[in-house]
Order: C-alpha cells, then sequence, then structure tokens
C-alpha cells in the first residue's frame, strides 16, 4: 500500500520538544503562544517573563512598542495585530518590567495613549497589579488628560520605586497624581518643572527619600513656595535627600534672606550660586548645623 504523507502539526511535536523550542522564544513571543493550548501555556509560564526597557512611543495616529530583555537585542511589535499582542503581554503571568518609558510626539498624549488605557482594562488587567520597578513619562507638551495617571495606577505601589515625569501638568492632573499609593510609595521622584507648590503640594503625604526638580528655565520661587518646601524637610528623616534646579538654576530673586531664614529655621543645607539656589539637601541634626557656614555668605 502506498505511505500516505501527512503535514506535521505544532500539536504533533513531542512535549519536550516543544517546551524546548518555548524556552528558546522571547518574551512577547511565549506571551502569545501561552493562549495556544493548555500545554503551551504551561510550558511558556515556567519561564520568567522579565523585561529590562518597555518603551510605549505613541503619535496622533500611531502606536510603537519596543522591548528590550537583558540577554536580547532589542526588538519591536511589529504592526499587524500591535495592541493585541501588547495586551497578551501584559497580561503574562509574573511580567517584571524593570523600567516603562511611555512618551510622545508633539502632539502629546492622547488617542493611541487613551487606546492603550481603555484596552488594558477591557483584557482585565486590574489597578495595582503590575510589577514596574520605574515608569517614565515624557512629552514636550503640557499634559491635561488623566491618561498618564490611569496608566501609573496599574503599577503596583509596593514594587513601584522610581517616577520620573518629563513634562508639565496641569495643577489637576499633578494633584490626582499625588493623591494615589503609587506615588506617595515611590523612593524616588523627579519632575521636570517646579510645580504650584501654592495650589498644592504634591509632596504631603509622599514617604520617599529622592526628589529631584529640573527646570528648563529659571523660575522665581515664592516666599510661600520656599516655606513648601522647607516644611517638605522638616517632615522628612536624616537620610531624605532633595536637588531643586539640578539642571539649571532656580532664581529666587529678592526672597533670598527669606531663603536662608528658612533655612536656618528648618536646619537645611542651603546652596547657592551668584544668588541662585542650585539645591536644597540633606537635612541635618541641630548640634552639626553652623549658622556661620562660607556656604550661606552667598545668600546675601
Amino acid at each position: 500500500m502506498p505511505q500516505i504523507k501527512s503535514n506535521p502539526t505544532w500539536e504533533g511535536i513531542p512535549a519536550e520538544l516543544r517546551r524546548e523550542i518555548i524556552s528558546k522564544m522571547n518574551v512577547l513571543d511565549r506571551s502569545v503562544i501561552r493562549y495556544v493550548t493548555f500545554t503551551d501555556g504551561f510550558f511558556a509560564d515556567s519561564f520568567p517573563y522579565h523585561i529590562d526597557t518597555l518603551d510605549i512611543f505613541t503619535t496622533a495616529t500611531e502606536l510603537y512598542v519596543n522591548i528590550k530583555e537583558t540577554i536580547r537585542p532589542a526588538y519591536s511589535i511589529p504592526k499587524s495585530h500591535r495592541l493585541p499582542n501588547f495586551m497578551c503581554l501584559m497580561k503574562s503571568r509574573g511580567l517584571r518590567i524593570e523600567k516603562l518609558n511611555i512618551s510622545c510626539d508633539r502632539h502629546g498624549f492622547g488617542a493611541q495613549l487613551q487606546t492603550i488605557v481603555e484596552a488594558m482594562k477591557g483584557s482585565g488587567i486590574l489597578k495595582n497589579s503590575l510589577l514596574i520597578n520605574e515608569i517614565i513619562f515624557y512629552s514636550v507638551e503640557m499634559t491635561w488628560t488623566t491618561d498618564i495617571l490611569e496608566m501609573l495606577e496599574f503599577c503596583q505601589a509596593e514594587v513601584l520605586t522610581k517616577i520620573s515625569i518629563k513634562t508639565t501638568l496641569t495643577d489637576q492632573v499633578l494633584a490626582d497624581i499625588c493623591n494615589t499609593e503609587q506615588w506617595n510609595k515611590a523612593d524616588e521622584i523627579t519632575l521636570s518643572y517646579l510645580p504650584n507648590l501654592t495650589w498644592c503640594n504634591p509632596f504631603d503625604n509622599w514617604a520617599g527619600s529622592y526628589l529631584q526638580i529640573n527646570t528648563p528655565v529659571p523660575v522665581h520661587i515664592t516666599d510661600a513656595g520656599i516655606e513648601k518646601i522647607a516644611e517638605l524637610y522638616r517632615k522628612k528623616s536624616g537620610r531624605a535627600k532633595f536637588l531643586i534646579g539640578d539642571a539649571r538654576w532656580i532664581g529666587i530673586g529678592p526672597s533670598v534672606h527669606y531663603a536662608k531664614r528658612t533655612a536656618q529655621k528648618s536646619l537645611l543645607e542651603v546652596y547657592s550660586v551668584n544668588g541662585f539656589v542650585s539645591g536644597l539637601v540633606y537635612p541635618i541634626p541641630a548640634k552639626d548645623f553652623d549658622f556661620n557656614h562660607d556656604r550661606f555668605n552667598l545668600l546675601y
């Protein structure tokens, strides 16, 4: 009798060989193939889903996603089925992301980021569930939508340690963000602008130890603003470190004398160069505080 040849199928491959093939796949491919069969899901989930850097970039009409794993070159999610495959990735069991970068072009965060947020909700991804160590938002335009707030809330507060917001937020968006558990539990926070401290103080309930505020242009700090900053320092432990205007000087103009008085009252070290405060760092014990220290001469 003639021998009948049949085309091999994925299910026809011996289980151990399938497991070996899956072990060689990248995180994205494993997150997709885990839905093919129960056995494939079992094999895929037996290996860690770990990403060093996940980059999300949006334009007015497009979404781009790049992935960097420790042992592989960076790769992108293909345009075809990009959003469904991205959802498979984000739903992977035990997914761990060291750094999540979310950025956009000159159109700002908009429809594309909102599409991601709605898709994550529709896929059953819960708030306070994603294991992300650091999250960074970047936009050259002012951000007035709540999309970045919702993305932040997906992060597990107990895991998230670093938040960087490299865009200017409206006062209301910032107020909403600083009321989240993620914001208040993050150990490190970096902002690219000086918030309106007289409208709300985003650090009232913040329990972290490192704050850095970089301003793109010199800005004026009011007396009330300086008092808010000093109040923040008084609340922090001796290990706390704060940098105000690390990249550019923050000009305080006629408030320099007030800055010195506030610093003395709060037992803070104040660094100044040519009338500009470049940093307020390290609360120090009263016994070690020297009002005649040379650095304060620069404040007159």
